[in-house]
């Protein structure tokens, strides 16, 4: 075990043919640390494609590389 404490941050939306292989793979990270919390935003809109978790410390504190970013989305499904 991991002495290290981890958030895991999910968006769903049409989710329920696969909701228990999610749950396994969560269940199988959480055991690697020592606490886990779990955020799941549920959006029932196809508005928004993607979610991005920002860890809100000093490294996040550094301007960003906006190409970095974009570089995330460069693939076909």
């Amino acid at each position: 075990m991991i002495r290290f404490n981890l958030i895991i941050a999910g968006a769903e939306r049409n989710v329920e043919p696969y909701i228990d292989q999610i749950f396994e793979n969560i269940d199988q990270i959480s055991k690697l640390f020592s606490k886990v919390t779990i955020v799941l935003v549920e959006s029932d809109s196809d508005e928004y494609q993607y979610l991005l978790v920002i860890d809100m410390d000093d490294i996040c504190a550094h301007k960003i590389k906006v190409k970095s970013i974009l570089s995330n989305f460069e693939y076909d499904d």
